[in-house]
């Protein structure tokens, strides 16, 4: 019975081993991946799993696309505002778990494009939050 154990863990680790033991060729097929909001171009699909295989606590990188990355480092979308003026009429915005002031609703819509993480801010009052305003972030 131990053999039978014993020979199931090493078929089950050697399919792992081999994944992350592949050398990858020299043939340039790029392929854009990201990890949490860090976009990254790798030279093919095997460059991104040996990636992967080093364990990182951030994570691991998913392909987005095929092709080279449209933005190195922080991705953004290319429709996000890159710059918001300091004027504007202060807002209160909650993401169903807290509510945050911006000082605009450009610096809100700023937020919500790079911070995309699912939980969006939505604008609640056309003020600052006020010190009655429960479960502030």
């Amino acid at each position: 019975m131990k053999s039978l154990i014993l020979i199931f863990v090493v078929a089950i680790g050697g399919n792992l081993a081999s994944e992350c033991n592949r050398i990858c060729t020299d043939i340039y097929d790029p392929v854009c991946a990201h990890r949490g909001q860090i976009c990254k171009t790798f030279p093919s699909e095997c460059d991104v799993i040996a990636e992967n295989c080093q364990n990182h606590p951030e994570g691991r990188f998913v392909i987005d696309k095929k092709g080279e990355c449209d933005i190195e480092g922080l991705c953004r979308d290319p429709g996000c505002p890159e710059v918001c003026s300091g004027i504007g009429h202060p807002v209160c915005a909650y993401n169903g778990h807290c509510y945050q002031d911006f000082g605009n609703p450009c610096l809100l819509e700023m937020e919500n494009c790079i911070n995309n993480n699912g939980s969006k801010f939505v604008a609640k009052y056309d003020r600052e939050c006020d010190a009655n305003t429960e479960n502030l972030c």
